[in-house]
């Protein structure tokens, strides 16, 4: 993945959504997947360094071309002004035969149903824990050995009521 050059937080974050705008144009997933994650990471510092929480540079980019480029920036202002982000993702979620659209359509569903939460970046993540080079399962089944337990398919922990035509 080519670097991407800049020399401040808000330009790293547009420089960083405008090349996911493009991978996503050009469905190099690989690609758009990377920038995600630098995005995450731009979104952060945004919003850590710059006084108003990034609330001025988001509401600036609503407008941008580029439709991931405003839908990210819409949903970073959520906390802010969440009637202009809004706003914004209904103007999105009308563009037809639009990733970006459905996009839109989908954080608005999912806004309204109350499972959006979009400072989910700004939360602390746990970090792994455990032995290097080690899956969860792996060190699952090793204390589950150790302690004696044994371990119960996963159907046998489902409580899944029979089909009615049985």
């Amino acid at each position: 993945m080519e670097k991407i050059a800049s020399s401040t937080d808000e330009e790293d974050y547009l420089a960083t959504a405008v090349a996911f705008h493009k991978a996503r144009e050009q469905y190099n997933h690989k690609r758009s997947n990377k920038l995600y994650d630098k995005l995450y990471g731009a979104t952060r510092k945004v919003r850590i360094h710059s006084s108003d929480g990034g609330k001025a540079f988001f509401e600036s980019l609503l407008d941008h071309p580029m439709s991931y480029v405003a839908s990210a920036a819409a949903f970073n202002l959520i906390p802010f002004n969440p009637k202009l982000a809004r706003e914004t993702y209904e103007r999105l979620a009308k563009v037809e035969d639009s990733e970006a659209g459905v996009f839109a359509e989908t954080t608005l569903k999912e806004w309204k149903a109350g499972r959006l939460d979009p400072d989910w970046l700004m939360k602390e993540r746990p970090l792994p824990v455990g032995l290097p080079g080690r899956s969860t399962f792996h060190k699952t089944e090793m204390a589950l050995a150790q302690s004696g337990l044994k371990a119960r398919p996963l159907w046998e922990h489902l409580q899944v009521p029979p089909h009615p035509n049985t």
